[in-house]
């Protein structure tokens, strides 16, 4: 485990950077953030948020609808980011093993053999360290998402 000293982290501007660089690398993402600070080891969520944002885009864009990325105020003194994508989403029977190691689904071709299944998995366990909670979910209106609840700062 990281040594590394918790501190006030802003969300906000972590994930503005994120979206800016993933829009210069042609990737449509649209981000509805407000001021909110978290309280963590900055590098590893910075790594969470990373993640889910990467597999949003590699397995969820869709050329109509971009990814899109809210952060809020949560309950009980958390802070809510949510990353939804517009692609199949995922089988209801496979939602329960999102986030051990090593879970890939099957998406034919547009797998390219990239990934090793670890992603999620890394967001998982960075959350919990955090005393924070996951929530995978398919959409209603269609695609993937999923919730993150971390400690305010």
């Amino acid at each position: 485990r990281s040594h590394e000293n918790r501190a006030p982290l802003r969300i906000d501007l972590v994930l503005q950077k994120m979206v800016r660089d993933a829009r210069l690398g042609g990737h449509k993402v649209e981000l509805d953030s407000q001021p909110l600070t978290a309280f963590g080891k900055p590098l590893a969520l910075k790594r969470a948020l990373g993640n889910l944002l990467d597999n949003a885009m590699f397995y969820g864009e869709s050329q109509q609808q971009p990814v899109q990325v809210a952060i809020a105020p949560g309950e009980a003194g958390m802070v809510s980011v949510t990353v939804r994508d517009h692609g199949p989403g995922v089988p209801e029977a496979a939602l329960a093993r999102l986030g051990q190691p090593y879970t890939r689904l099957d998406h034919g071709a547009a797998m390219r053999n990239e990934g090793l299944g670890l992603g999620l998995s890394i967001v998982r366990e960075i959350v919990a360290d955090h005393g924070g909670s996951v929530r995978f979910r398919n959409h209603p209106e269609g695609g993937f998402e999923v919730r993150l609840a971390l400690p305010a700062g």
